[in-house]
């Protein structure tokens, strides 16, 4: 039914780390819509409304792929990391 978030806050980058390949961690912030759609029909809502509105906090992590695919993917990285840390209703 909603394909993006209401609005993204901001970015902020959290840690980079250099082991194997290079990583980066950020926190982004996030307005969602808090609603649950029905399996079987995508328009039917099944908990929350179009009003109910949250703040939420994800942690990704993006890193340097070992063996990219830049013909499919078109880029050398990946999310290897998609994690909620936060809720605010």
């Amino acid at each position: 039914m909603y394909e993006e978030p209401l609005d993204v806050n901001k970015a902020v980058f959290n840690a980079g780390e250099m082991n194997k390949v290079p990583c980066f961690t950020y926190i982004i912030e996030a307005q969602e819509l808090n609603l649950k759609l029905s399996i079987k029909d995508d328009t039917e809502l099944t908990e929350g409304s179009d009003d109910s509105i949250t703040k939420n906090s994800w942690r990704i992590t993006i890193s340097r792929h070992e063996e990219p695919d830049i013909e499919t993917s078109g880029h050398y990285w990946e999310i290897t990391e998609l994690a909620k840390v936060g809720e605010l209703k």
